[in-house]
């Protein structure tokens, strides 16, 4: 696309979302629109006031986890947050266990490099700090996911993780 949006701009992620699902003519594709009505759906105009419209993203999403995570991103950082993907493995007790020990590590990881960041106050530090705290937020994130899929593995009725484990669960 050689449209120039402002960074952050619903326009740019949109733009970047058909970039992801593998550009403007996939995107097209999978969503049965002419690429030019995409094209114009990320322009500012009276023309199309409401570009694209949720509806379509959503099913561009739903087609091409890659566009997802752009528009994810996106609407995460208007709500004050940032988008954490998990990479959680198969529902299973004795991943969900490794996976909290793997959460302890990098909470510890990142809590020392946040006191390193506040004594010393250098740049570095700080960026290292951030990087820990990333990580550790994605470890808790993937730890969640897990904890779902254990949920909806037992039919959201699971007693206590010991008694699944002792009944061999994985």
């Amino acid at each position: 696309m050689s449209r120039n949006h402002p960074a952050g701009s619903v326009q740019d992620a949109v733009s970047r979302a058909y970039s992801a699902a593998g550009g403007l003519e996939a995107a097209s594709d999978m969503l049965g629109l002419t690429a030019s009505t995409l094209s114009e759906a990320t322009a500012k105009s009276a023309k199309r006031p409401h570009g694209l419209g949720v509806n379509h993203l959503d099913r561009l999403a739903r087609m091409s986890p890659e566009a997802a995570r752009v528009l994810a991103e996106h609407f995460a950082a208007h709500a004050g947050g940032v988008f954490h993907p998990s990479g959680a493995g198969a529902a299973g007790a004795d991943n969900l266990l490794a996976q909290i020990g793997v959460s302890s590590k990098e909470f510890g990881e990142a809590i020392s490099a946040g006191m390193s960041a506040i004594q010393s106050g250098d740049p570095q530090a700080i960026n290292r700090a951030i990087l820990e705290h990333d990580e550790a937020g994605a470890a808790i994130a993937d730890q969640r996911a897990l904890l779902v899929r254990l949920r909806e593995a037992s039919g959201g009725i699971v007693a206590s993780l010991a008694t699944h484990l002792q009944a061999g669960g994985r």
